[in-house]
């Protein structure tokens, strides 16, 4: 909440990006609670009569990845598909594999991650379910052409990049 409050009086260009990410974790952490307040049923069941639900445990899943080291096959226990059911899913769902997904919501986390807080990159990297810091930097180069640094260092040189704040910095998206 004080981050939010921190956000909303910031007033900066990052100010909005930071307040929507707050709020986004926000609704997936009571949405989550709710879920597991409210038992469905058996969820394997519900989510193969209603796709809805399916790409809601899918979504959920990707919005947790950044929290954890989690792989193809958690995903594929929580909706009872196989690997393969699974990707053709995710592949009508978002037209990209389970491996693209998974770059494609990394990605833009550890970008803001590098513009707008002075973690060091070793944080940026356990934040975001990596091992190693070698393991993200070579991943960022790959999907990138910089590593993280050099990324850092020219998104900061770009104007409008706001100053951050010790609250800032503490809270999570």
């Amino acid at each position: 909440i004080d981050s939010m409050a921190a956000a909303v009086r910031d007033g900066s260009p990052g100010a909005q990006l930071v307040l929507g990410g707050l709020l986004s974790a926000l609704l997936s952490y009571v949405v989550r609670e709710l879920g597991a307040t409210f038992e469905v049923g058996p969820l394997h069941v519900a989510a193969a009569d209603n796709p809805n639900l399916r790409k809601f445990l899918i979504d959920d899943f990707f919005d947790q990845l950044i929290d954890s080291n989690a792989r193809m096959e958690d995903l594929c226990s929580r909706v009872h598909l196989s690997q393969s059911q699974l990707n053709r899913v995710i592949r009508e769902l978002y037209g990209t594999t389970f491996k693209q997904r998974m770059i494609d919501v990394r990605l833009p986390y550890i970008k803001y991650f590098l513009k707008y807080s002075s973690l060091s990159v070793h944080q940026i990297a356990q934040r975001t379910g990596f091992q190693e810091d070698g393991n993200l930097s070579l991943f960022f180069k790959q999907h990138c052409g910089m590593s993280p640094t050099q990324y850092r260092l020219a998104e900061r040189a770009a104007p409008g990049v706001p100053e951050r704040t010790a609250t800032q910095e503490g809270g999570r998206l």
